[in-house]
């Protein structure tokens, strides 16, 4: 359902990445340079990935991987190596049917924070980043 692009083996090469809605997992492909790509690797995620994104939240310079985790509400953090691989996720709560996200300094504090659109109960989620990635939920925004 959702796709996004970073560089995460160190390569200088546009890499892929996808949420797996109906493996709980991610794919990454690793790019070529040329147009092609790596046969995938999969991680595991939550239940039904919806949407993934990336940026660097613990800010060592590589990049890592945020999904959206529909059936348990959930997001997953999954934090890159920098070789192409992904430590185990680390598990948040969010609101109720999580759909899309987008990641950003909400607060102007230089961390990376993540809001989080909830199906369901038609809202956002902000969640604020703190050290060693820690996110807090700061407040839920009704959209209509």
């Amino acid at each position: 359902f959702s796709v996004s692009l970073g560089e995460f083996n160190a390569d200088s090469k546009l890499d892929i990445v996808t949420a797996n809605d109906r493996s709980n997992t991610i794919s990454v492909l690793f790019g070529h340079g040329n147009g092609t790509f790596t046969n995938h690797l999969m991680f595991p995620t939550g239940s039904e990935p919806q949407a993934v994104s990336v940026g660097d939240l613990n800010q060592d310079e590589r990049l890592d991987v945020v999904v959206v985790n529909a059936a348990d509400n959930t997001l997953s953090v999954l934090l890159g190596n920098g070789d192409g691989s992904f430590a185990d996720q680390v598990v948040y709560s969010s609101g109720f049917l999580p759909y899309a996200l987008a990641i950003a300094d909400f607060n102007n504090d230089n961390r990376l924070d993540i809001a989080v659109a909830d199906f369901r109960n038609k809202s956002i989620s902000v969640l604020l980043g703190y050290v060693n990635i820690a996110f807090v939920k700061q407040t839920t925004l009704l959209t209509g």
